[in-house]
């Protein structure tokens, strides 16, 4: 016979380790650009789901006890995982390389549809590991330039195709092999985020699978970053022919103008947080050339201005006025 334990995931402990496991990378660099903790005194009991973040935390907390009986044995069967000899060292490597960029870039997605009221599951597509194994290792190569093509059209600059990767990444390899590669990485990430919504997280294989895609790109972005980029280019673009794929382009269409859109009824929040995070993080990190570095930024302060909104930074809030003079 079943038993079932009545848990509430808001006043557990392993709740409050879950949500800093996955605010780890949130809040790496530049803290008030994205999601923080809400301090709760010691004993208190947390108000049920006052914040966006907390009803993601939910989601993904409870689509783990489904499978598992607490967070901790989740943990330990990944860390532990019978295909590998590990000890206690290498288990920890592996659950902060492989995992915790996972549930990081699924919590910020989750986050990111709290906050814009997307209650409905995504559409994903579930993969198989073996099929797109081969190009991913260069494919966090297209990153920083994926990322770049997509500022560009959300700030009205124009279609600017991708540009190359470097010797190992040429054009030509990037439109036939790279695109292909990280439209089923974003696909696969929103197929994994559906499952968490709906109570049922995805099996250690495919938690280990892109753990290592993530983990390599990784090394020079922030997770909460590229779980939410990857997540706006799978839910705003159009599918292109072979051709203008092989010519450097996406399909991206831009998500502004649906953060605008929604400042009347659900406030500036979504909007402030992608306009902090471009200029802060993105921009510098993903625009090679001077001058369209500088044109973003100036893109960025204008909207910020037009909409009454604050941009800060690591230390202080900036002068916009001033900046973009």
């Amino acid at each position: 016979m079943a038993v079932f334990y009545a848990i509430d995931p808001l006043c557990d402990a392993d709740f409050e380790r879950l949500s800093h496991i996955c605010e780890a990378s949130a809040t790496v660099a530049h803290p008030a650009t994205r999601p923080e903790r809400q301090k709760h005194p010691a004993g208190s009991k947390r108000p049920l789901a006052d914040r966006p973040w907390d009803r993601a935390i939910q989601q993904l907390h409870r689509s783990i006890l489904g499978e598992y009986w607490t967070l901790g044995l989740f943990l330990e069967a990944f860390m532990f995982d019978r295909r590998y000899l590990c000890d206690d060292a290498y288990g920890q490597y592996r659950l902060n390389s492989y995992l915790c960029p996972v549930l990081q870039s699924v919590a910020a997605i989750l986050y990111e549809q709290e906050c814009g009221g997307h209650l409905e599951p995504i559409e994903g597509a579930k993969f198989n590991s073996f099929i797109y194994r081969i190009h991913s290792v260069r494919a966090v190569d297209l990153i920083p330039s994926l990322f770049e093509h997509m500022l560009v059209i959300d700030y009205g600059l124009g279609i600017h195709p991708l540009r190359g990767g470097g010797f190992w990444s040429p054009v030509w390899f990037m439109w036939r092999d790279l695109i292909p590669h990280v439209k089923e990485l974003a696909k696969h990430l929103c197929w994994m985020v559906g499952q968490c919504s709906q109570g049922a997280i995805p099996g250690m294989d495919m938690l280990d699978f892109m753990g290592h895609r993530l983990n390599q790109i990784g090394y020079s972005f922030n997770m909460a970053d590229v779980g939410i980029m990857l997540f706006y280019y799978h839910t705003h673009h159009t599918e292109l022919s072979q051709q203008e794929y092989f010519e450097g382009f996406t399909g991206y269409t831009g998500v502004l103008n649906e953060l605008v859109a929604e400042i009347p009824t659900r406030g500036p929040g979504r909007l402030t947080r992608k306009l902090s995070v471009d200029f802060y993080e993105l921009i510098p990190k993903c625009v090679r050339n001077v001058d369209l570095r500088h044109e973003l930024r100036v893109a960025v302060l204008q909207l910020a201005i037009e909409h009454g909104i604050r941009i800060r930074g690591p230390e202080i809030t900036k002068d916009l006025s001033n900046w973009a003079a």
